[in-house]
């Protein structure tokens, strides 16, 4: 029996041959491919930087490693800082 696991966005397969001896009879079993990414949970993908305020945060698929490129965004910047009014 031949097996390519279905994934994302590729249909996979089942082949299934009789057993009987001579017969040499098979067909093919398509498993659906799930139609496409599912986004998951966000996720940081780098982290702040003294260059670069705020972790990148990115969303990945529920099933692969594929990541979200729309929608990404920077957390808010952490700071040490207290401001306060200038004329106050």
């Amino acid at each position: 029996m031949a097996t390519k696991e279905a994934t994302c966005v590729t249909d996979g397969y089942i082949t299934w041959r009789c057993d009987k001896e001579g017969c040499g009879a098979q067909f093919e079993e398509i498993i659906p491919s799930r139609g496409g990414h599912t986004p998951g949970p966000w996720v940081v993908a780098e982290k702040s930087t003294k260059d670069c305020q705020g972790d990148l945060m990115v969303q990945k698929c529920q099933y692969c490693d594929h990541i979200f490129t729309e929608g990404q965004y920077r957390t808010a910047a952490k700071s040490n800082h207290e401001f306060k009014p200038a004329n106050g």
